[in-house]
Formats: structure tokens, C-alpha cells, sequence
């Protein structure tokens, strides 16, 4: 339990920090005890970014490499993240990718998370969509989601 004599300097603060490549404004999810295929038994944080990704931790970072990454951008295919000027959001800069807190279902070890994103260019225009994807947490491999939900 935390008190007033037990959070101090000398017994409270960051143990550690990870890298991850844009901004969170997703809380972090934490899972006990989950079997990561290749990587064995782990607790897990999941964090979500604005630059579109998500990733696995190990919750007492080691290693501090993520367990599992992924991102739903494809320079190639011309989907970015939508820039904060394309929506004026004085709030969320410089991009806007998932901003919120993913959802967890324990029973079928799936993430369910909202990611924005951009596709065109100027010749052709842009269009934005807000698309939900569900992962397993212990591939980190993309699942139908329709299929998921109809079940």
C-alpha cells in the first residue's frame, strides 16, 4: 500500500524507461503471465503511440526490447499518420495516430485498438479513416476483428 512514509526518494520513483517511437496518450495495459509465442512467459505492458504502434514489454523490463511491435503505417502504400494540421487539434501534436487507451479482452487474448491514419496525395486527395484492429497478444499477428465481434 502506498503512504505518505513509504513513497519517498529513497523507495519510490521511475525503475526504468522504454523507448517507443511517438507520443502516448493511451494509459498503458498491463497482463500477468502471458505466454509470448517465442519469447515464453511474461508480465506484459502494452503501449499505445500516435505514431500508429503498439507494443509488448516485459512489465519488469528485461529485456527492454519490446516483446512485440506493430504499426499500421505503410509509407509504400501511402498510409501515414494524419498530421495535426490536417485537423487543427491544438491538443495532440505533431501527429495523430491512437490516441485512445486500447481494450483488452482476456478471454480470447485479443487487443482491440483504434488507429488513425492518411491516405492519398494532393493530386489525388486525401482520406482519413479511423479503423479498428484487433491483435493477438501472444503473436502479435492482426485477427479478423468482424469475425471476432459476430462470435
Amino acid at each position: 500500500m502506498l503512504t505518505v512514509r513509504n513513497v519517498n526518494a529513497h523507495q519510490f520513483g521511475r525503475l526504468y524507461s522504454l523507448r517507443v517511437d511517438g507520443d502516448v496518450y493511451a494509459q498503458p495495459l498491463y497482463m500477468s503471465g502471458l505466454q509470448i509465442q517465442g519469447k515464453g512467459k511474461h508480465d506484459v505492458i502494452f503501449v499505445a503511440t500516435e505514431h500508429d504502434s503498439v507494443y509488448a514489454f516485459d512489465a519488469l523490463g528485461q529485456p527492454r526490447s519490446p516483446l512485440w511491435y506493430v504499426n499500421f503505417l505503410n509509407a509504400e502504400q501511402g498510409i501515414t499518420t494524419v498530421e495535426v494540421r490536417d485537423v487543427r487539434c491544438p491538443f495532440i501534436n505533431p501527429e495523430i495516430g491512437i490516441t485512445a487507451t486500447p481494450v483488452i479482452d482476456s478471454a480470447t487474448e485479443t487487443l482491440y485498438v483504434l488507429a488513425r491514419t492518411k491516405t492519398g496525395n494532393k493530386t489525388s486527395g486525401f482520406h482519413f479513416i479511423q479503423q479498428l484492429h484487433a491483435i493477438d497478444i501472444t503473436t502479435r499477428n492482426e485477427v479478423d476483428v468482424y469475425g471476432l465481434l459476430a462470435k
